[in-house]
Parts: structure tokens; C-alpha cells; sequence
């Protein structure tokens, strides 16, 4: 009933809009104004109409979930948009996409979700990062698919973009950690340079990585290094 509506809506008002600027280009001028009027008031109400059914569309395809993982002593909630994809394309993978790739490809996400958790190396952070999504947006479209033993993608895609934006504060602390306990046993100034260098390189490679919630923490670390660098110096 709501669509039947909506459908009537945006076919008066179009309508409207159409016969209304016929109507201008023969009306006398002093009345041409109201016409004007008249049709700005239907521009406006059927972008409204349209407005309001691309964003009930986008909302159909959003969820909300928490998780709690108790081993980082943290809670993740956050809200995932996720596109349907073409019928075309479902009905292929349906065809080549059997449960012994979908198996796979849980093991390769669990071996992502593993590394970004415990790695403090930027690139395998990084790039197990945009692999563990790959494999959580596949899985999620094999059950789309409808493929026979797929269930629950949702949480994992889920769990797999969460992780890797929390984990990135992670990364960065135990990275410098690690890299300012290896200063420390040096006994040379250079060798403390080329170290705190090497690590403040890696910082400024993976800088566009950190968002709002690292910034303060990113600018905390590189200004240490900094400074750490100028004492080297003297």
C-alpha cells in the first residue's frame, strides 16, 4: 500500500512538473510567476518523495551488532552496511563457489583475525587487514547465495571490520614498545637512530591508516621519537 502511494506521488508530481511548464510557456506573463511558484513546489515535494525512498533503501541493508571478546577486554559494536549483490552474480557463484572454498576461506579469515590481533608489523597488520575483509565480504555472499552449510556471515563481517579498526590503537603501542626495548639494550648512538628512523618511516608510510580515534596517540609516538632523535644528535 505504501509503494502504490509513493508511486502515486511521484506520478502526480511529476506530472505536475510537466504540465505545469507547458502551461508557462502560453500563460500571459503577469500570471507566468505562479506557474514558477507552482512548479518548484512539486520539484521539492517529489525530491523529497525520492529522497525518502533512497534512504529507506540504504536502511534496509544496515545492521547493528555487539560483541563482547573477553581475551582484549573489549566490546564491539558498530553498524555495517552491506550492498546486495546482482542476482547475475549470485547465480554464478552459486555455480563455481563449493563449502570446501567457503572452509578455506574461514580459515584464512581466522588466520587474519589471529595476526591483526597479535602482529606488530605494519604491512602484515595492514594487509591481513584488507584479506580478512575480502574473505568475510566473499563468505557473506556465498550466504547470500544461498550455498548449502553457510550461516552466520553477518557477524563475521561484522567482527572482521570491527577488529580491524580497534586493533590499530593496539598495533601502535605494542609496535613502539617493541621498537623503544630495542633501543634501550643499544649501546650505540647510531644504531639507536637508524632503529628509532627506521620505525618513524613505518609510521609516516601507514599515517592516511589512522583515524580520528589514533590521531592523538600517532602524534604522542612520533613526537617521542622526535625528540629522542634530537637528544641523539647532541
Amino acid at each position: 500500500m505504501k509503494k502504490l502511494a509513493k508511486g502515486l506521488g511521484i506520478f502526480f508530481f511529476g506530472g505536475g512538473i510537466i504540465a505545469y511548464a507547458s502551461m508557462f510557456s502560453t500563460a500571459p506573463l503577469e500570471q507566468r510567476p505562479i506557474f514558477i511558484v507552482l512548479i518548484a513546489l512539486f520539484v521539492i515535494f517529489l525530491f523529497l518523495l525520492l529522497r525518502k525512498s533512497r534512504k529507506r533503501k540504504q536502511q534496509d541493508f544496515s545492521t547493528t551488532a555487539q560483541r563482547d571478546i573477553p581475551e582484549l577486554g573489549v566490546t564491539i559494536k558498530t553498524t555495517v552496511t552491506h550492498d546486495i549483490p546482482p542476482k547475475e552474480i549470485l547465480r554464478d557463484m552459486r555455480k563455481s563457489y563449493t563449502l570446501v572454498q567457503a572452509q578455506n576461506d574461514f580459515r584464512i579469515l581466522d588466520d587474519c583475525i589471529r595476526l591483526i590481533q597479535t602482529t606488530t608489523n605494519f604491512e602484515t597488520f595492514f594487509m591481513r587487514s584488507e584479506l580478512g575483509k575480502q574473505k568475510a565480504l566473499t563468505l557473506r555472499q556465498a550466504e547470500q547465495a544461498r550455498i548449502k552449510g553457510i550461516r552466520g556471515t553477518q557477524e563475521v563481517v561484522t567482527t572482521m571490520f570491527s577488529l580491524a579498526e580497534s586493533q590499530k590503537e593496539r598495533l601502535l603501542k605494542a609496535s613502539f614498545e617493541q621498537v623503544k626495548q630495542k633501543v634501550s639494550s643499544l649501546s650505540t648512538p647510531r644504531g639507536k637512530k637508524n632503529n628509532w628512523n627506521k620505525y618513524l618511516e613505518q609510521l609516516q608510510k601507514y599515517q592516511d591508516e589512522f583515524d580520528i580515534d589514533c590521531l592523538d596517540l600517532y602524534t604522542e609516538i612520533v613526537r617521542y621519537i622526535e625528540q629522542e632523535l634530537e637528544l641523539l644528535e647532541k
